[in-house]
């Protein structure tokens, strides 16, 4: 791990929101290695359905690849249009006032979002009596940083200052600690494609910094408000909500975004036909050790074991402690009302009797405590609506991310992004969030079934489907990082996930617009 000093959050945003986007990082993954658009998140290539290289442009302005119903005839994407008209309309959003229901991270984010682009009144509804900030620690890939910092620079500032680097490689392995398919999560190279760094958190801090931030600019916040029913018309939404002492509050806006999680019950009034969550056959156990745990260990900075039907999950995580995780097959109620402590001996035995390297062992023992959780993973069917009227459904609510690409918290403050740029450049609000949907709505679709797509793979349960996801893992392994290849010449396959673009990224002289220099 690299010892050099960092820049400070201040001067990490500052190195981000300043000057016009360098021609040099108008990069090699940009020209060459498409693989999706980068405005509806269509895949590009060879497949059913798909669109073929051939039809794809190239955007004469920011350089980005897309599908042709998104390049205009004069050579400019419909991002760099959107984004230039989104400057144009600086702070005139299409709804003046909003009510927020859940105070997750989708969310908070889409709060601040909304009030830094001009929607006056936002009002937030939790159902628990205070903000519950429980959770292990979490990725914030670059796609994530960069949302942050497009919805609130003070925030990004804040998390950079916070959380951890992901600083060094790591790998998938087997529980003999043969490496199977080592991953560059490494910033120095997703700064030289043109993106900003990823970083490492405890889920409660970043969620805590975002409820901070929405404190401090002056937004309403009502505690212990448990949406019972939403109505909305043409000009308004209502929603009805019951505080614990039984009494039922009206609150109306124009507009509702409901970020209410997985068993959203604004999804259950506006979309009742759709399924819900199924139990996808494990549970994780999540905790966290102290740092100078696994700093005496002399660990990767990041890694995941694999055995038969379980794994093992750790990484070094900013805020002074390092992320771990068991992902096991099992009955959704199995250890259900177990207690913290119980879960740290579960966790524990389980690393010793799969035969986890002693490492893993020790990192099991120094689990802390208060901070152990348990959490049957569940898949929600993709939904092909969003929004309905003057309601959009965001995070969780509209799909819920398995833990399986790390990738949770970035898609609920992508979108959170992305509809507060919508609100600006719809001629009507339906249009905006009609473009909000053409926008995200496939990506975040794509993402949740690949991490679905990952955990099955990942949670092998028998020997032939072990040792194909063995093989496979092994295969691209050696496809992907060769010796002697730039690093930016490799067909990351992740690409699609880093590098997706944002309306207002880049673009010059813009809040939250630009890339590294050279």
């Amino acid at each position: 791990m690299s010892n050099s000093p960092r820049p400070n959050g201040a001067e990490i945003a500052a190195t981000y929101m300043e000057g016009a986007v360098p021609e040099s990082i108008k990069c090699t993954l940009q020209r060459k290695l498409f693989s999706h658009c980068s405005y509806c998140s269509c895949p590009i290539g060879k497949g059913p359905g798909w669109i073929s290289k051939d039809a794809a442009k190239r955007c004469n302005t920011c350089g980005w690849v897309y599908c042709s119903d998104h390049v205009k005839d004069e050579g400019h994407c419909e991002a760099c249009l959107d984004t230039a008209k989104a400057a144009d309309h600086a702070g005139i959003s299409l709804i003046k006032s909003a009510i927020v229901v859940g105070t997750g991270m989708g969310g908070l984010a889409a709060t601040l979002a909304m009030k830094n682009r001009g929607v006056r009144e936002v009002t937030i509804l939790e159902r628990t009596d205070v903000l519950r900030t429980s959770g292990g620690p979490i990725l914030v890939q670059t796609n994530a940083t960069r949302a942050l910092l497009d919805i609130d620079p003070t925030v990004m500032e804040k998390v950079f200052d916070t959380a951890g680097p992901l600083d060094d490689d790591g790998a998938f392995k087997t529980i003999d600690e043969k490496a199977l398919f080592a991953s560059k999560l490494s910033t120095k190279i997703e700064s030289r494609r043109g993106n900003p760094e990823g970083r490492s958190i405890v889920r409660g801090n970043l969620q805590q910094i975002l409820y901070n931030r929405c404190v401090e600019v002056g937004i309403k916040v009502h505690f212990g408000m448990k949406v019972v029913d939403v109505e909305q018309d043409a000009d308004r939404v209502t929603v009805t909500a019951e505080a614990y002492d039984r009494e039922k509050r009206s609150f109306t806006a124009d507009f509702l975004v409901a970020s209410d999680g997985i068993w959203s019950r604004v999804r259950q009034v506006f979309f009742p036909d759709v399924p819900a969550p199924v139990y996808q056959g494990y549970q994780m156990i999540i905790s966290r050790a102290p740092t100078d745990k696994f700093d005496q260990m002399e660990m990767d900075c990041w890694g995941e074991l694999w055995g038969k039907a379980h794994r093992f999950g750790f990484f070094r995580c900013g805020d002074g402690g390092t992320g771990i995780y068991y992902a096991r097959t099992c009955e959704e109620d199995l250890d259900k009302d177990k207690t913290q402590k119980e879960l740290k001996q579960i966790l524990i035995d389980a690393a010793t009797e799969n035969r986890y390297d002693e490492k893993v062992v020790k990192l099991a023992k120094a689990a802390e405590i208060s901070r152990l959780y348990r959490f049957p993973i569940r898949h929600l069917q993709p939904l092909s609506h969003h929004a309905c009227g003057r309601v959009v459904l965001l995070g969780d609510a509209a799909n819920a991310m398995q833990p399986n690409l790390g990738q949770g918290g970035g898609m609920a403050l992508e979108s959170a992004s992305i509809l507060s740029q919508c609100l600006l450049i719809g001629e009507t609000l339906s249009k905006g969030l009609e473009k909000y949907e053409t926008r995200h709505i496939g990506r975040t679709s794509i993402v949740a079934n690949e991490s679905k797509t990952n955990g099955d793979l990942f949670q092998a349960s028998n020997a032939f489907t072990v040792l194909l996801r063995n093989s496979l893992f092994s295969y691209l392994g050696k496809q992907t990082y060769k010796e002697g290849v730039d690093e930016l010449e490799i067909p990351d396959p992740f690409a699609y996930l880093f590098s997706y673009r944002l309306l207002s990224w880049p673009h010059p002289g813009k809040r939250s617009s630009c890339l590294p220099g050279d």
